[in-house]
């Protein structure tokens, strides 16, 4: 994976519902899919507060 630091924000804000429910599916281990669950609230949080600083929401 050849993925620059500045890049990483963008690539992880691409992940949409379906993409995390996949990753979830996928996953053996609780652990994992709190850490997709919490990581997919952090997405709308951010995408949401975008948006409030743009003046869209």
């Amino acid at each position: 994976m050849d993925l620059k630091k500045e890049n990483l924000k963008d690539f992880i804000l691409t992940l949409n519902q379906k993409d995390i429910n996949d990753l979830m599916a996928k996953s053996e281990k609780e652990e994992d899919k709190i850490f997709y669950n919490k990581l997919f609230n952090l997405i709308l949080e951010t995408k949401q507060n975008e948006l409030i600083k743009k003046g869209v929401f």
